[in-house]
C-alpha cells in the first residue's frame, strides 16, 4: 500500500515525515509513505510527484490551518482525484483540525478531524479492513497508542496565529527556464504556468469562483481584454524578477462594474531557481471619482466626461511626455540605445495603461464613443468611425511593439512619427469632447431650492 499526504511546504514537512513514519509504524514493508518533501527539486520535480501521487493508493491532505494558501496542495488533490474512478479503492482523506473547514472544491470527500477516535478509525481502515488489511492482528490497544501519538503530532504541527485572506487572490507558478524569460518580456505568460488562489479569485478571469486551480492558457482563452491584462501582470513580474517594485494596474472584472487594483505584493523562487511563484493582489476599489456604478451606457454626459479625462491624459503623459522625450534623445549627436530602448518600452507600457483606462471607464468601444459625439452633430476625421478611432491606434501601437521586442536594427524615429500621429488625432478628440462636454452641461436641469 502506497500513501501519499499532500501538505504545506516547508512549514509541515518535518512534521508529516514524523506522522508519516508513525502511521507505518506497524506495517513493516506493507506500507510506503510519500511526500511531495522527499524530492529535490529539480527540472522533473512536478513530473516525479505527479508520478508519485498517480501510484498511490490513498492521498491525505495535511490540512493544518484555513489561514494557508492551499492552492497548489489542492492541485494535487486533483490529479488525484481525476484518476479514482479507474480504480474504486484508492481513498482521499482531508485531514483537518475540529475546528478548520474542508476546501469547497474538497467538501464532497472524506473528511478527518485530528482526533483519537477519527485516527483510530482511520488506522482500522487501513491495518485491518479490506482492501489493505496490513496487519489484521493490530490490537485495540495499540491502534488507541497510536492514534494518539498521530493526533500529538498533528497539534504540534499546526500554527499559533490564524492568518485570513479578505480579498481575491492568486499565485501565478513559472519555472526559471530562460524561455519563460524571454516569453515574459514580450508580455505574455508561458500557457503551462499553473495559477491558483483563494477569496473567488476565478471572477477575475470571468470564470466560476472556487473552481480550483486553473492552467494558463484554459484561464485566459476567453478573457476580456486578456492582451492589455497579460502583458502588465508579465511586466510587473519582470520587474520584481530585477528587484524594483512593480506598479500594478486596474481591472475591471468581466461582465461587472466591480473595478479592483490589481498588484504584485510578493514572489519567492526555490534556492535552486527552478521554481517561482508571484503573489498577486486584487483589491477592490470604492466608487472613484471617474466612475459612477449607477450611469448607464447611453448617457452622454458620463462618456463626454471621461473622453476628455482621457485624452487629457494622453497629451499630459504621452505626448508632452514621453514624445518629447524622445525627440531630445533622438536629436543627440551620440544616439543612447540603451535610453531609448527604455523609452520604447515606457512609451508601450503607457499605451497599454491607457487601453485599460478606456476599458474600465467604458469608452473603449467606437461605438460608444460616437453616439455621444453625435448628440452634437460632431465629425471625427473624414475616415470611417471604426478606422479613425480604433485602426490608426491598434497600428501605431504595433509599431511600438515591434520595435521594442525587435532584436535587430530597431527604427525609433518611426515611433517618434506614431507619437507625432497621435498627438495630431487626440488633439482633435480632446477639442471635440471638451467642446461637446461643455454643451452638455448647459444642458443640466437646475436644482431647486431646499
Amino acid at each position: 500500500m502506497k500513501i501519499f499526504i499532500s501538505h504545506k511546504m516547508p512549514a509541515d514537512t518535518p512534521a508529516v515525515t514524523d506522522f508519516g513514519n508513525r502511521l507505518a509504524l506497524y506495517a513493516g514493508n506493507a506500507i510506503e509513505i510519500s511526500h511531495a518533501g522527499k524530492f529535490d527539486k529539480g527540472a522533473d520535480f512536478r513530473t516525479a510527484i505527479e508520478e508519485e501521487i498517480l501510484s498511490s493508493d490513498m492521498f491525505i491532505l495535511y490540512y493544518t490551518s484555513d489561514s494557508y494558501d492551499w492552492s497548489f496542495c489542492i492541485f494535487e488533490c486533483g490529479i488525484f482525484k481525476a484518476h479514482m474512478a479507474e480504480d474504486t479503492k484508492r481513498k482521499l482523506i482531508v485531514l483537518r483540525g475540529h475546528e478548520s473547514r474542508v476546501p469547497e472544491s474538497l467538501s464532497n470527500l472524506n473528511s478527518v478531524t485530528a482526533t483519537a477516535a477519527d485516527l483510530a478509525s482511520m488506522i482500522r481502515e487501513i491495518y485491518l479492513e479490506e482492501p489493505w488489511r496490513v496487519k489484521p492482528d493490530l490490537g485495540d490497544g495499540d491502534i488507541a497508542d497510536l492514534a494518539g501519538r498521530l493526533v500529538a503530532i498533528f497539534e504540534r504541527s499546526r500554527p499559533s496565529i490564524v492568518n485570513f485572506d479578505l480579498v481575491p487572490n492568486f499565485v501565478i507558478e513559472l519555472d526559471g527556464s530562460s524561455e519563460t524569460e524571454r516569453s515574459l518580456i514580450t508580455g505574455l505568460i508561458p500557457e503551462r504556468a499553473v495559477v491558483a488562489g483563494s477569496q473567488g479569485w476565478q471572477a477575475l478571469f470571468g470564470k466560476v469562483p472556487d473552481t480550483g486551480a486553473w492552467i494558463w492558457r484554459e484561464l485566459v482563452e476567453d478573457w476580456d481584454h486578456r492582451s492589455l491584462y497579460e502583458f502588465e501582470i508579465a511586466a510587473m513580474i519582470v520587474e520584481a524578477l530585477a528587484r524594483n517594485t512593480p506598479k500594478g494596474c486596474y481591472l475591471r472584472r468581466p461582465n461587472s462594474p466591480l473595478i479592483f487594483r490589481l498588484s504584485l505584493r510578493r514572489f519567492e523562487r526555490t534556492l535552486d531557481s527552478e521554481v517561482q511563484r508571484f503573489y498577486f493582489t486584487a483589491a477592490p476599489m470604492d466608487v472613484e471619482s471617474y466612475w459612477l456604478p449607477e450611469d448607464t451606457q447611453d448617457k452622454s454626459e458620463t462618456k463626454l466626461f471621461h473622453l476628455v479625462n482621457v485624452s487629457w491624459f494622453v497629451r499630459r503623459r504621452l505626448i508632452e511626455m514621453y514624445y518629447e522625450k524622445m525627440l531630445n534623445l533622438l536629436s543627440q549627436s551620440k544616439r543612447d540605445d540603451a535610453q531609448l530602448d527604455k523609452l520604447v518600452k515606457d512609451v508601450y507600457h503607457e499605451l497599454i495603461v491607457i487601453e485599460i483606462q478606456s476599458v474600465i471607464r467604458g469608452i473603449d468601444n467606437p461605438r460608444v464613443v460616437l453616439q455621444a459625439l453625435d448628440k452634437f452633430k460632431v465629425q471625427v476625421h473624414s475616415k470611417s468611425p471604426d478606422e479613425a478611432i480604433d485602426s490608426s491606434w491598434n497600428e501605431r501601437k504595433k509599431l511600438v511593439f515591434d520595435c521594442m521586442t525587435s532584436t535587430t536594427t530597431k527604427d525609433y524615429h518611426a515611433v517618434a512619427q506614431a507619437l507625432y500621429a497621435l498627438a495630431l488625432e487626440n488633439g482633435e478628440y480632446y477639442r471635440i469632447s471638451a467642446a461637446a462636454y461643455a454643451a452638455e452641461a448647459q444642458l443640466l436641469p437646475d436644482v431647486g431650492a431646499a
